[in-house]
């Protein structure tokens, strides 16, 4: 961790992050209180633990207790989960650097909504610190072991994010869209373009149902099925898996996102799809880059 986290007792947000922060209740400025933040507006305070300031409104989001048993760390010791820990890091994380490095400016603000461990971010380039990488996720737990290039964990909601509007200069995510509703997937996207500044690109790596890997672990689970072990599972259920890629266009433009690449995912070893994308009608950085579609 940078000291843009500090231990409680401390600022625990430096300015520059906090500029960017707003209340998830109300996008009301808020200011350091006692040894957390608190807004301005409606007065909700937001208290830290162990260095992790909480913005989670909803007490209990609908499947999040799927993710703190996912990520519970006496499951996450297991020999398969080991394996995908070492996945992410291997192959996973090359992909992200690919499509982040090329698409993110050198310096700002940007978020890794839904972020897990962040053992997929492992290898971006932060150009000496001119990146401040933030990581969020609802399991607080999971954020206690999160990669140490992340400069900040925070707590909080991808429903309601403690962002102010046009704060961040990029977002992304690595397997999370697809564990949402079609109805859900819209709010997601439409909190994510708030939170984007005109220029900013999002990043979404998102397994389709032609993916590989998936297709291989779905054969797996299945077979621990009929051996009589009904509860097993890899992860949460993925419930939305991009149909193609035109389905993920659709998506995009359908809530306001002017696409800029898309890709069949040869780089993740087809475990996912990318669709990278920035808020439309809006001047962009981006305008040059050529807009298509490719296997990368």
């Amino acid at each position: 961790m940078t000291n843009a986290v500090r231990s409680q007792g401390e600022n625990l947000i430096s300015p520059q992050l906090l500029d960017r922060l707003a209340c998830p209740r109300c996008h009301g400025a808020l200011a350091q209180w006692d040894s957390g933040l608190r807004c301005g507006i409606c007065a909700s305070e937001y208290p830290p633990e162990d260095g992790i300031v909480d913005f989670r409104v909803v007490a209990s989001r609908s499947g999040a207790e799927d993710w703190t048993d996912h990520w519970a760390e006496g499951r996450q010791s297991r020999r398969i989960q080991r394996f995908f820990s070492w996945y992410r890091k291997v192959v996973f994380s090359r992909a992200v650097q690919h499509y982040c490095d090329r698409y993110f400016a050198e310096r700002g603000v940007f978020l890794e909504a839904g972020s897990g461990t962040s053992e997929t971010s492992m290898r971006l380039n932060k150009f000496g610190g001119s990146r401040i990488l933030v990581a969020l996720d609802i399991v607080p737990s999971v954020l206690k072991r999160c990669h140490p290039i992340m400069d900040v964990r925070l707590a909080g909601d991808i429903f309601q994010l403690p962002f102010a509007n046009s704060s961040l200069d990029g977002l992304w995510n690595v397997g999370v869209m697809e564990h949402f509703t079609e109805s859900e997937i819209d709010l997601i996207l439409s909190e994510f373009r708030r939170v984007l500044r005109p220029q900013a690109p999002m990043v979404l790596f998102w397994p389709g149902v032609d993916s590989i890997p998936q297709k291989l672990l779905a054969l797996v689970q299945g077979a621990v099925h009929i051996a009589g072990r009904r509860d097993f599972r890899f992860h949460p259920p993925e419930i939305s898996q991009l149909r193609s890629l035109r389905h993920g266009r659709e998506i995009l433009e359908r809530n306001g996102f002017e696409v800029r690449h898309l890709a069949f995912g040869v780089r993740s070893l087809f475990a996912f799809k990318v669709l990278v994308g920035c808020p439309a009608g809006r001047a962009s950085p981006l305008e040059a880059l050529p807009r298509h579609m490719d296997g990368a």
